[in-house]
């Protein structure tokens, strides 16, 4: 019985987390909708055509942008094109090369 507790346990908790085809798609499609509104505008004055493919691939180069540079804030220099200079790195605030 006590070994059969864990079991029933895990198996629960992974019952809990599975999401359905359904929720997967709602999912995607609010990040879509998210994207088309932050970035959207944007692509359109930079000239892409709106809901084309290269329209798209703005909003996700825009979107991967914000991500690489919310990544430097919590990793500075990690993501810096200085990261493959192996000599210099961020100290105190000061990009500093030895």
């Amino acid at each position: 019985m006590k070994s059969l507790l864990p079991i029933l346990l895990v198996t629960a908790l992974l019952a809990a987390c599975a999401t359905t085809p359904e929720e997967q798609r709602a999912r995607a499609e609010r990040e879509a909708n998210r994207l088309k509104q932050t970035y959207g505008q944007t692509c359109e004055q930079l000239g892409y055509q709106p809901e084309t493919d290269k329209w798209r691939d703005c909003l996700l180069e825009l979107e991967n942008q914000r991500l690489m540079e919310r990544m430097d804030w919590y990793y500075p220099g990690y993501y810096s094109p200085f990261y493959y200079t192996p000599f210099c790195h961020h100290h105190g605030g000061r990009l500093v090369c030895h």
